[in-house]
């Protein structure tokens, strides 16, 4: 067996590898690529590889997610060329990506953390955690999932345009009333679609919701969803956390209408209505207080009817709340019908 640097002679009969002695050429690169230049992976037969060479799969494992989680330039993983690091959060890293095989565009994602230990079992709960069940369609964008080098990833349709947050930033933190609710009529529509699949999202918030440059609104990045009857335990963004969220308990599609209205309230005033500065103050406040609903105006009808829609989707009890997304955005429909 070999050790970090060195291959064993055997090594000569797993597809991609040197048969030297010799520090492989790959691992004499940088550990991040030279902006501007394309930074070509070792390509092996990682289960052959595995089976044979234990340690040096582990290297090979430990290069690849350092190199993609450092990223600089241009890289070729797998079947893509990563092109342009497009966000990281708690999970994941997305990458904007080019398939090498039709030339098309894509969202990469890969995990953010990497463990040495136990490496086999995190190749398949990495490819469990970035999506669950099978998802299909013109809103679930999932189109491929796999692993290069034991690095699992999932592969998206890319969507032309720009996410929630950083449409309210353009705006000023909040958007018109009329755009509101467009909006969310337009994300009510995509969570549906999570939900008739009995799947709940689990990480709604606005650099989640991709707005097309054809004003279509698409829910992305079904990275934490789960089957309704296992999604317990926290998972996802506290801000957008709902109470039973917060608490770890068992969500519901009555969970997400109470995400949904944290996001309302949000684009109509420019504020969050749990605003905290610690995240035991944020899930303290999610679970016990009420928002500062006079921060919304209350003169037209159409106004106090939002209002009481916002009271409603805020509600702390599960129970107490618009019983399905559906019926959230019926109730936002018939507001902007009424609309002046």
């Amino acid at each position: 067996m070999s050790t970090f640097g060195r291959i064993s002679i055997f090594n000569s009969s797993i597809p991609g590898w040197k048969t030297s002695r010799r520090e492989p050429v790959w691992l004499k690169q940088p550990k991040t690529p030279t902006p501007g230049t394309i930074s070509l992976l070792p390509k092996v037969d990682f289960d052959h590889a595995l089976a044979i060479d234990k340690d040096y799969v582990l290297n090979l494992m430990a290069a690849t997610h350092n190199c993609l989680k450092n990223f600089q330039g241009p890289i070729e993983f797998g079947s893509f060329l990563l092109m342009k690091k497009l966000g990281e959060g708690g999970y994941g890293v997305t990458f904007k990506a080019i398939d090498m095989r039709d030339g098309k565009a894509r969202v990469v994602k890969v995990p953010l953390r990497f463990e040495e230990l136990n490496f086999q079992a995190l190749r398949e709960e990495g490819q469990k955690s970035l999506v669950s069940g099978s998802l299909d369609g013109e809103v679930i964008t999932v189109k491929e999932m796999g692993d290069v080098n034991g690095i699992p990833y999932i592969s998206m349709r890319l969507i032309d345009g720009h996410n929630l947050f950083e449409v309210m930033l353009l705006n000023g933190g909040s958007l018109p009333l009329k755009r509101s609710l467009e909006t969310m009529i337009g994300l009510c529509e995509s969570a549906e679609h999570y939900h008739a699949l009995g799947v709940i999202h689990r990480d709604i918030k606005p650099e989640n919701i991709m707005i097309g440059n054809d004003t279509k609104v698409v829910l992305i990045d079904p990275g934490l969803c789960a089957v309704e009857s296992e999604a317990n335990g926290f998972a996802g963004t506290p801000k957008y956390a709902s109470p039973e969220q917060a608490r770890g308990d068992q969500l519901s599609p009555r969970s997400e209408v109470f995400t949904l209205g944290v996001i309302l309230f949000e684009i109509l005033t420019g504020n969050h209505p749990f605003e905290s500065y610690t995240l035991t103050d944020l899930l303290n406040k999610i679970q016990n207080k009420e928002p500062d609903f006079s921060l919304l105006p209350q003169k037209t009808r159409e106004q106090k009817q939002l209002l009481y829609l916002l009271k409603r989707a805020l509600a702390k009890d599960p129970k107490c709340r618009t019983s399905s997304v559906a019926g959230l955005r019926g109730q936002l429909e018939i507001i902007l019908k009424n609309l002046p």
